[in-house]
Order: C-alpha cells, then structure tokens, then sequence
C-alpha cells in the first residue's frame, strides 16, 4: 500500500499532527444508503529518519460502536499497526466484514 494507492481508493489527506510522529492521516468514510458506517483511518509514518533505507509505514484504525439496548452504543477500535501490507481494497473489505460480523451500527457521530 502506498499514499498514492489510498489516494487512489478515496481516502482524503488531512494535516499531520493527528497522531504522535505521524506524517498525515488518510481517511476514508464507508457508506451504505447514504449513512457513514464507519471510517478508516490510515496513519503514515516516514521511517527513513530512523534507518534511510526504509520508506513509508502505514497503520490503520475503525472505530466501531455496538447497540448496547437502551444504553448509548459502546465503542470498539480495531487497529492494524503494519497496514502497509495489505491492498486498499483488502483493508475496506477486513473492516467491512468486522462490521458486520460484530453486529454493529453506523457511526453515531457522524450521520
């Protein structure tokens, strides 16, 4: 995976500064009928002030809420820390099954 690859996918660059060290944040919203299920979240590390030889690293976050009856839904993140291994399209596909098979419900804050 690459900046260029989310990019690509339709995840939006936002500043860096959102995570400790991180280079930016991608973000990527998932709908279903016009609601926000979730968002992905990808952190870039640039590693080559550490070892030159090494480029970019990708870790990746959902935060996913569960009904919980009359309560407010509880709120569950699920992250990836070496995403850079997987394809776009493996990553949505990861988080979209989760979503599903954990019964959840679209993001509250967000819809």
């Amino acid at each position: 995976m690459t900046r260029e690859d989310l990019l690509a996918a339709g995840f939006r660059a936002y500043r860096p500064g959102l995570k400790q060290h991180a280079e930016e944040m991608l973000q990527k919203d998932v709908r279903e009928d016009g609601e926000a299920l979730f968002f992905i979240n990808v952190y870039r590390y640039d590693l080559r002030s550490v070892r030159p030889e090494l480029g970019a690293a990708f870790t990746a976050e959902v935060s996913f809420y569960r009904p919980r009856g009359d309560e407010e839904p509880l709120q569950m993140v699920v992250k990836i820390p070496d995403a850079d291994r997987l394809t776009t399209a493996d990553l949505e596909d990861y988080y979209r099954d989760l979503y599903t098979l954990l019964g959840c419900v679209p993001d509250i804050h967000n819809n």
